[in-house]
């Protein structure tokens, strides 16, 4: 279990059957695919964009952003998304107003002074484009089956994402073509299937923002356990700094 994440099964939560609710900074989080299954909603995720639609209303997410809307309407979650153990959640506290249900997980704790708290581990800091990345931003609009965004302006929470990110050691150069950052993406996929080997990705689309971070959101199709082929949607994020690579992939 990754430290500073507490685990429970709830059985009174205010929706249906148990479902496994994860405590992270002292708030509940659960998985919004599951909560829908037990409320009666549907649930979409595309490209990292969550929609949870039930007969009375309509609760769209962002993966990494507090930001929402509720039947059409701003809605600002009380946390960003997050992803534990590869599973995209949500504050429980949120989805039970969305859904007009009685809030049972508790607020968010008060945070503990700075000297008692345990040293934060190291994100990666803002850096000007080098002229590596610089010819990265100038590549094309699309590769293959993958639609190429370039965004001018820096990643948004990136450091928060990243803080749970997993760590490498780069000290080579960075990489040159938008075809590097997408076989980057794809490599770190295909570790966390059952059968790398049988992995056919399509639908991709890829942002590269300024501060040497990139975002990749696509479907693989690829066989499981059994041997059945299933399709799959990923998110990856990586991000270059200080000579680490920073990556989060959650495949759904």
């Amino acid at each position: 279990m990754r430290k500073g994440i507490a685990m429970c099964a709830a059985l009174a939560l205010g929706w249906g059957s148990a479902a496994q609710v994860y405590v992270l900074n002292g708030l509940q989080y659960v998985s919004p695919e599951q909560f829908s299954r037990e409320n009666g909603a549907t649930y979409k995720n595309q490209y990292g964009t969550l929609t949870l639609k039930w007969p009375k209303g309509e609760l769209v997410m962002y993966t990494g952003s507090r930001e929402a809307q509720l039947n059409g309407k701003p809605m600002l979650l009380s946390a960003p998304l997050a992803n534990i153990q590869d599973t995209v959640v949500a504050p429980l506290a949120d989805l039970q107003r969305a859904f007009g249900l009685a809030v049972t997980a508790p607020p968010p704790k008060a945070p503990a002074p700075q000297a008692t708290n345990p040293p934060p581990r190291a994100t990666p800091t803002p850096a000007p484009p080098s002229s590596a990345w610089q010819k990265v931003l100038k590549g094309p609009a699309r590769v293959g089956d993958v639609i190429v965004q370039y965004r001018p302006n820096e990643s948004k929470g990136g450091d928060n994402l990243f803080r749970s990110a997993t760590v490498f050691d780069w000290p080579t150069a960075l990489p040159t073509s938008v075809e590097t950052l997408i076989n980057f993406c794809y490599i770190s996929v295909k570790s966390s299937l059952k059968a790398p080997a049988t992995a056919q990705f399509s639908d991709g689309f890829l942002q590269i923002y300024r501060d040497q971070t990139w975002t990749m959101v696509g479907s693989v199709d690829a066989q499981n356990s059994y041997g059945a082929l299933i399709r799959s949607s990923f998110v990856c994020m990586h991000k270059f700094a200080n000579g680490k690579l920073y990556t989060l992939v959650s495949i759904q």
